[in-house]
């Protein structure tokens, strides 16, 4: 018998819910190297076409349409990627915020335990919230105290998917704290600083970048890092306590202005830089700085990319965007 046909890891059937988003693609690419034969489908709610992987429209507040996938595909695993997944737009629309953070999350999981498949929930480092200003690395033992309409949606997804492997849910929550990359929302800051330098140096805009505060620091990682993560605890999730969450970070907390720093720097205009008022948050915190002990403990994971590379490949992805007129 082949080996492939030994290893369970060549058996899976993988759903991404959300899987066109930013971090989709980067983790159908991680899956396709770690399980290799694997099937992946790779959801949305246009149903967006993934390189590598079979697309599929899925709104994961609907529960025939997921039943529909679920009999479709039947997957042996999931990764929930699919949320409200922006501060500011879940503060301007609660409700939409809550319907998907936390009801769309319950149904994907009441679909995962009737299949008796994986689940990896994605959470996030957001669910510490005011407990970063305790001064502390914040490991998975922090206080959850979330500070905004997202965190405290995430927040509630996250306890649900906690308390439902206590009846037989397999499932691993992860908390990835800020991670950027090639493929980034302008919505979130390393590319809305980039985006705003491609289009200037392409003659698209004016040389000026528009940000809230950039003395505020985060515990930032590469996007190619924290998937590396997500395809571990499937390929690690038999071994590991059911619902058992995992904090995914470098603890190196950088500032906005180090980032924006390192990308005027390469920048091939001059750049001026004046503060956006609409972007300060309320309740927001000097400094985050994520503890990953258990990830590397229970997963053998750190991150791989050095932030300065990943926030030169964004300003690249950007410059590409500016110049076929998608910026």
């Amino acid at each position: 018998m082949p080996l492939e046909a030994q290893d369970p890891r060549y058996a899976h059937r993988i759903l991404i819910t959300g899987g066109a988003g930013f971090v989709g693609p980067h983790l159908v690419r991680a899956l396709a190297r770690r399980f290799k034969g694997a099937e992946i489908h790779a959801a949305s709610l246009e149903g967006a076409a993934v390189e590598g992987a079979a697309s599929l429209t899925l709104d994961v507040t609907d529960a025939t349409a997921l039943a529909a996938a679920f009999s479709a595909i039947k997957p042996t695993a999931v990764f929930h990627l699919a949320g409200a997944t922006h501060v500011q737009g879940s503060a301007r629309d609660p409700d939409w915020a809550w319907t998907v953070n936390l009801h769309g999350t319950l149904r994907v999981a009441e679909a995962v335990m009737q299949a008796r498949a994986a689940l990896i929930h994605v959470s996030t480092g957001e669910v510490y919230g005011l407990s970063a200003n305790d001064g502390h690395s914040l490991d998975e033992d922090a206080p959850l105290r979330p500070a905004n309409h997202y965190a405290v949606t995430k927040t509630a997804a996250d306890l649900a998917i906690g308390e439902m492997a206590l009846r037989g849910l397999r499932a691993v929550r992860f908390r990835p704290f800020n991670h950027t990359g090639p493929g980034q929302s302008p919505a979130f800051v390393v590319p809305h600083i980039a985006a705003q330098i491609a289009r200037a140096e392409a003659g698209q805009a004016p040389a000026v970048i528009k940000i809230g505060r950039t003395d505020r620091a985060r515990d930032f990682c590469d996007v190619r890092d924290i998937v590396e993560a997500y395809a571990l605890g499937l390929e690690k999730i038999d071994q590991l306590e059911p619902g058992v969450a995992i904090n995914l970070a470098s603890g190196r907390p950088l500032t906005v202005q180090w980032a924006m720093d390192r990308l005027i720097a390469a920048a091939t205009v001059p750049m001026v830089v004046e503060q956006d008022e609409g972007a300060l948050r309320p309740n927001d915190v000097a400094e985050v700085r994520g503890d990953a002990a258990r990830a590397r403990l229970l997963l053998g994971w750190a991150p791989d990319y050095a932030f300065e590379d990943t926030v030169d490949a964004v300003l690249k992805d950007w410059r590409h965007k500016a110049r076929e007129g998608k910026a």
